[in-house]
């Protein structure tokens, strides 16, 4: 498996995500055109959540661990049973996904098998050993071309899991606290020039959605997001929903949702 290459560092920033491994089995958003609902125009599901833990992302390569790791925050804090996994948790899982061993004696100052993740290997995992004994139900593949079904994904399913192939550029806009905009596409704006990253969508409005990433929320535009994103997957979890009504905090069916997109499951 190729190491995700990190071609600069900011102190503090530690990229992880691997190129996407396709899996042909996996439910597609795009196949599923009838009943879902029109999204609002607006959706902020970050306001509920008191803190995002960096969850070591400024150590270890372990975007794609932490960026699960702030969904579950997020879906329990909008459902009303806030819950927020422990770092040994996320440290548990990143071994248990990428092979990264804490110690290594051969290795006394420089862990060499910090290589980060897969998404497709995290949402395996997550979906049948479990991230902190927590399991989702399943997931499904959002086309990171079209705005309007990321955000019907993040309205429907409490968040994007998004993978990014960042350019350079993006580290000054990090640097000097502004939005992710596309600068140019060649030199420093070259999709991953800077390398992979792993985030979660939270909320979104006509010109940006908002990730949280190192701890933080960070605002991308849809055009950032066309031109660098190469994955997206919405994910269903219980913590997404009432355990009485089994709806999530929008009012949306989730299991019946389950149910019409297994219909369009590939053989």
């Amino acid at each position: 498996m190729a190491v995700p290459t990190e071609k600069m560092v900011i102190p503090g920033k530690r990229l992880g995500k691997h190129e996407r491994k396709v899996d042909p089995r996996t439910l597609e958003l795009a196949n599923y055109d009838i009943g879902l609902p029109e999204p609002p125009a607006r959706v902020t599901l970050s306001d509920k959540v008191p803190d995002w833990p960096m969850y070591m992302n400024d150590e270890l390569g372990d975007c794609a661990i932490a960026a699960p790791a702030h969904e579950i925050e997020c879906w329990t804090a909008n459902a009303g049973k806030e819950r927020s996994l422990t770092m040994a948790d996320v440290l548990k899982a990143y071994e248990q996904v990428s092979g990264y061993k804490p110690r290594d004696p051969k290795h006394p100052t420089h862990n060499n098998t910090d290589n980060g993740c897969v998404m497709m290997d995290v949402l395996h995992h997550w979906r049948h050993e479990g991230i902190g004994r927590d399991r989702i139900t399943a997931y499904v593949l959002v086309d990171h071309h079209q705005p309007l079904q990321l955000q019907q994904a993040i309205f429907l399913f409490g968040g994007v899991y998004l993978g990014l192939r960042l350019p350079e550029t993006a580290q000054v806009q990090l640097e000097n606290k502004e939005p992710w905009t596309v600068i140019a596409l060649i030199g420093k704006g070259e999709p991953n020039s800077w390398g992979g990253h792993a985030v979660n969508l939270v909320d979104y409005d006509d010109e940006f959605a908002t990730c949280v990433t190192w701890g933080d929320l960070q605002k991308i535009s849809w055009e950032f997001i066309q031109a660098y994103a190469d994955e997206a997957y919405g994910v269903l979890s219980a913590d997404w929903m009432n355990a009485a009504t089994q709806k999530s905090p929008h009012g949306f069916d989730m299991p019946a949702l389950l149910n019409d997109l297994s219909k369009f499951s590939k053989p």
